[in-house]
């Protein structure tokens, strides 16, 4: 939780974020790793020893992908997630709570922080007028916000007043970063909630149907177009959409490049980052490819993605709440964060029930 406000202070005094981000999630790693250490015998249980297995794959892969110390921060991701998953087996066994008050208070002061920036020139974006918080990114930002108010809301009754007035304050600063995408899912979350706790659908298929849709998206942006343009209009008045128009020419040129590679490329990637440098060549900037879809294809090679896909559908389903925050961090990965290790963080947490006792029967609902 100290991470975000973390990243404000070093926004307000002009320092680059991600310079903090590697050294900071590498003591929590060490922490994590001597808490689980002192622990005098380990008990798997079935239901968690596929999952370790998998994150063990994942590492694996990492590791064989590995190019240059530049870009271990993928080794350290999926290293970090294995140690943390084991460190919530270990600690937890699935029982122990999270107190909600923390987490309410976290969330009010990340929203005071906020405030401040809306009338700084900083808190904003020179092209298009952003707002980007305290965090220098509006993805980051409204990524962040939002994963917290998730946990928040499981906790809150489903018609109070503070409720409807968190969702709304939510939505305007959602809104006001332009983050169309998370103020889509925003907008379908009380509905998504609704659906999902009368049983009209299983956590699993909704978890397969958001996947499914976000992995065939580009293919289904013309429709979007047609059906949907005050989404264009909110951030470019002339309702031509550049900023697509140049993540689909990525989307392109690492597709591509996938289908060119050996056999063993395409099962086992390229290397860590390698679609990341990919662009930098073609485009001359460091952009990203803004579709980690076929980023991480293209990176960890079929074998790779998908280990990493039935990894988040089985820590996905175990509960609303997990399942609210991986469909969340699955929208951002069309902003480079599928390697955010707070995000998953906090996808880990919420997953393994690690919340109020009042909010277990929510989650079992």
């Amino acid at each position: 939780m100290a991470y975000p406000i973390l990243l404000g202070l070093l926004f307000f005094f002009k320092i680059q974020p991600f310079f903090i981000t590697a050294p900071y999630f590498f003591i929590v790693l060490l922490l994590l790793s001597i808490n689980i250490g002192k622990k005098d015998n380990l008990i798997f249980k079935k239901s968690n020893s596929l999952n370790i297995i998998l994150t063990l794959i994942l590492f694996g892969i990492s590791v064989l992908n590995y190019s240059t110390i530049r870009y271990s921060l993928v080794i350290l991701f999926s290293f970090y997630v294995m140690i943390f998953h084991l460190f919530i087996i270990v600690l937890s066994k699935n029982s122990v709570c999270i107190d909600e008050k923390v987490v309410f208070k976290f969330f009010i002061c990340y929203l005071l922080l906020s405030v401040p920036f809306l009338f700084l020139d900083q808190g904003h974006m020179e092209i298009g007028n952003r707002f980007v918080g305290f965090t220098a990114s509006p993805t980051t930002f409204s990524g962040i916000l939002v994963v917290i108010f998730i946990l928040v809301d499981a906790t809150l009754k489903p018609f109070s007043r503070t409720r409807l007035m968190l969702l709304f304050i939510v939505l305007l600063l959602v809104y006001l970063s332009k983050t169309r995408l998370v103020l889509l899912f925003l907008i379908a979350y009380p509905f998504l909630v609704f659906f999902i706790k009368k049983k009209a659908m299983s956590l699993g298929l909704v978890f397969l149907a958001v996947f499914t849709t976000l992995f065939f998206v580009y293919g289904l942006y013309g429709l979007v177009i047609e059906r949907f343009p005050e989404l264009i209009t909110l951030r470019y008045e002339d309702a031509r959409d550049a900023s697509f128009g140049l993540r689909y020419q990525m989307y392109k040129v690492v597709e591509l490049d996938f289908y060119s590679g050996t056999i063993w490329e395409m099962l086992f990637g390229k290397g860590n980052e390698y679609s990341r440098l990919l662009i930098i060549d073609e485009i001359g900037k460091d952009f990203f490819p803004h579709n980690d879809f076929i980023r991480i294809i293209n990176d960890w090679g079929i074998v790779g993605a998908s280990v990493f896909f039935i990894f988040l559908y089985r820590i996905s389903t175990k509960n609303i709440t997990g399942l609210l925050v991986s469909l969340l961090y699955l929208i951002l990965w069309y902003s480079n964060m599928i390697f955010n290790l707070f995000l998953i963080s906090i996808l880990l947490i919420a997953s393994f029930q690690l919340v109020s006792k009042e909010n277990l029967e929510f989650n079992r609902s």
